[in-house]
């Protein structure tokens, strides 16, 4: 078949459809191994979605005629690629696109990313892209300083706001240090937990100054580093709805039904309950009380207590 659904987590109107396709006949011969390489580290790395996402294969090829190497992105028209895809997994929520002839491309934006899988730390970048297709920005940085006003909701991961209270990972931050958060020397200067800390480290959004990120390190800004504590959450967060509710377990058995009958001797009483498919006679042999199951000549001991 050349449309395999690997990864079957529910009914796809209910779980986020992530679909997998090569692009040019270069990769026709990994095609299959590299996307079970993909499922294995998406898998190990978000291990709680593993009931929100289905997880497709197109194993067929097809060139996309705007595939371009510019620099060190591959552009390829979503306008092409969504069609294609859509008409073979109906329900699709996001692509990945494998190339396998364009080393250094890589390229991820909204519900799609893409990757050349010729270099041999694909898989990290392909981590990478698939963040952008939750919203996630680029953490790394180059020389410029910012000086606008920046989209707080639109962008999770990055802020230029100071006040650690309004923070928007304030509750993932690490309590006590500076803020913002730097290490090295200086008058703010912070050692110990550095590489676990989340804190408010400046850089991030192509900017170097002016913009501030949670963690030092993060794969928004290094592929090869793992997600910080503010990414991985937004990522879980993005495909929450998608993980189903577990139903509770079911209530225990109600307990059988009983009656009340009493044992009279001589001037007093003494009421039992019994199950209520008992009846009389009562029989007392040796200081025990004994009921007959109904229908039946079977005595039952049963426990005597008052009421």
């Amino acid at each position: 078949m050349s449309i395999l659904k690997i990864i079957n987590a529910g009914p796809d109107d209910q779980r986020f459809n992530l679909v997998l396709c090569g692009e040019r006949a270069s990769i026709a011969s990994v095609l299959s191994s590299h996307a079970q390489d993909f499922i294995s580290r998406f898998n190990t790395e978000f291990s709680e979605l593993k009931n929100a996402v289905n997880i497709w294969l197109i194993n067929e090829l097809v060139d996309f005629h705007s595939v371009a190497q510019a620099g060190n992105v591959i552009q390829i028209h979503q306008s092409e690629v969504w069609p294609w895809v859509s008409v073979r997994v109906p329900q699709v929520t996001c692509v990945g696109v494998l190339i396998g002839d364009l080393s250094g491309g890589v390229a991820g934006g909204k519900n799609m990313f893409f990757v050349s899988t010729v270099s041999s730390g694909w898989l990290d970048t392909a981590m990478h892209e698939f963040g952008h297709t939750r919203g996630l920005v680029d953490e790394y940085a180059y020389s410029a300083t910012f000086t606008g006003t920046l989209n707080e909701d639109a962008v999770p991961n990055v802020t230029a706001n100071l006040n650690r209270a309004t923070c928007k990972w304030g509750d993932l931050a690490t309590p006590g240090g500076p803020w913002p958060t730097r290490g090295g020397s200086g008058p703010q200067m912070f050692l110990g937990d550095i590489e676990t800390r989340v804190g408010l480290f400046e850089g991030g959004y192509l900017y170097s100054n002016g913009l501030y990120r949670s963690q030092l390190s993060c794969r928004m800004r290094s592929v090869t580093d793992k997600f910080c504590a503010v990414c991985r959450r937004h990522i879980v967060r993005s495909l929450a709805k998608y993980i189903p509710d577990v139903a509770p377990p079911p209530p225990p058995p109600p307990p059988p039904p009983t009656k009340s009958i009493a044992l009279v001797s001589g001037s007093s009483s003494t009421m039992i309950a019994v199950p209520a498919d008992m009846s009389l006679p009562v029989v007392l042999h040796s200081n025990k009380y004994y009921l007959c199951r109904s229908g039946t000549n079977t005595y039952d001991e049963v426990q005597v207590f008052t009421i």
